[in-house]
């Protein structure tokens, strides 16, 4: 998986919450004048030594090579941005704004260096050579720049009560000392963080989802501040229930059932979705049906093939429908094996006996009338088989039993008495 970003609104402040925005204010001032600088100073740097020219006899050479007026490639002799030139920048810009965290003034010479490395708008050159051919002028920020954080001097808190919010422990400013290091220092900030929001906030805390950090972001169109907060959802810190076992079986109240380590949870959400996509897709085949059937000759025209291409249509869009949850299904549940340390996976397959019992073989069906609208449950264990495979997961196809065990039917003792009375006529 990829890195996502969740934004949460900041809705609590540590001390006086206008002196607190103030300052914030000041600190996205600020980041936005350092990135100025770093623009600045590497311009100075590169210019001060000629590379410019440096840059201009490869810009004249690449074209003519292109032109085929030359035979040989030519090489850009020029470290755009080396050791050197960072350490410079870094000690102007500490210099500079000494309140302000080191941490922050890293993140963003990495965040700028990866923009210099990017296009320009014509797409030919990077920024970066751009720039230095006079094709444009440097990138100047005129709007608040949003303020960057990581893992290093931000932490998520879980509240301490139940209905409290979460909270972000975040350096963003520090106490300069002559002759000594800088003392960093805390601030804190409440979270507003409900359904999801606060569901990944929970498995970054349990160690299931890997914080990443991100940044400070103030929209001035609302007046408020929000932090976004980057997460890596495949993180394999702390996996739990290593080598344990994971059931999933069809379910007859909602699409699956999982169980892991004693305890059972469903899985694929209520099943509303089932239900309303074969209702559609029932009423939508059953309507044109009725609909040709009472129509005259002149409409029917062309034959029975083009009559059926509509219900046909509508037949593919439920196996595309089921193939499409199948996918997505075995996907989460492949995932969250990985997350959990699963290392065997059981999928109990359905027979024919106990098939329309399951939730997913007749959640929309209209009662007293039949239709083909089936699920695919070996298209299922098909899909997990191969995305357990490419994660090393051992997959395992169990048949559930053929049906309900019959009884023997009760004998009274009436019943009882006249197979012995019959018994012994026959022995006479």
């Amino acid at each position: 998986m990829s890195v996502r970003t969740m934004r949460y609104e900041i809705i609590g402040w540590q001390g006086e919450p206008k002196e607190a925005k103030a300052r914030w204010r000041e600190i996205a001032d600020d980041c936005r004048e350092v990135v100025n600088c770093i623009w600045q100073q590497w311009e100075v740097w590169h210019v001060s030594r000629g590379h410019e020219r440096i840059a201009k006899q490869y810009a004249d050479s690449l074209v003519a090579y292109r032109r085929n007026e030359t035979t040989v490639k030519p090489k850009l002799e020029l470290q755009w941005w080396g050791s050197e030139v960072q350490a410079h920048i870094y000690r102007q810009l500490v210099t500079r704004w000494p309140k302000l965290h080191t941490r922050v003034v890293v993140l963003l010479l990495n965040i700028t260096k990866q923009r210099m490395a990017g296009k320009d708008v014509d797409g030919r050159w990077n920024i970066w050579l751009s720039v230095l051919l006079n094709r444009q002028g440097r990138p100047n920020c005129t709007h608040d720049v949003p303020v960057p954080f990581d893992s290093k001097n931000s932490k998520p808190v879980a509240p301490v009560e139940k209905s409290g919010n979460y909270s972000l422990v975040i350096q963003l400013e520090r106490t300069p000392r002559e002759g000594k290091c800088a003392v960093s220092i805390n601030d804190s900030v409440q979270l507003k963080a409900r359904g999801s929001g606060a569901a990944i906030l929970k498995k970054i805390n349990d160690g299931l989802y890997k914080f990443c950090g991100s940044s400070i972001v103030y929209q001035s169109s609302r007046n408020k501040w929000f932090a976004l907060i980057a997460y890596n959802d495949n993180s394999q810190v702390e996996l739990r229930n290593e080598g344990g076992t994971a059931v999933i079986r069809g379910a007859k109240r909602s699409p699956w059932k999982v169980r892991i380590g004693g305890r059972t949870m469903f899985f694929g959400g209520n099943g509303s979705y089932i239900a309303s996509t074969r209702r559609s897709l029932l009423t939508s085949r059953w309507s044109r049906q009725e609909c040709y059937r009472w129509a005259g000759s002149s409409n029917k025209g062309h034959g029975r093939k083009r009559a059926m291409q509509g219900v046909q249509k509508l037949s593919e869009g439920w196996k595309d429908f089921v193939k499409t949850c199948n996918h997505t299904t075995s996907r989460r549940l492949v995932d969250m094996c990985v997350e959990r340390g699963i290392k065997t996976l059981v999928y109990c397959q359905p027979t024919e006996a106990k098939r329309d019992s399951k939730f997913l073989a007749y959640a929309g069906k209209v009662p007293g009338r039949e239709d083909s609208t089936g699920w695919d449950w070996s298209q299922f264990a098909v899909m997990c088989s191969y995305k357990c495979k490419d994660a090393g997961i051992h997959f395992v196809i169990k048949k559930s039993a053929s049906g309900p065990k019959k009884q023997a039917p009760k004998v009274t003792k009436k019943a009882n008495r006249s197979q012995k009375a019959s018994g012994a006529v026959a022995a006479k």
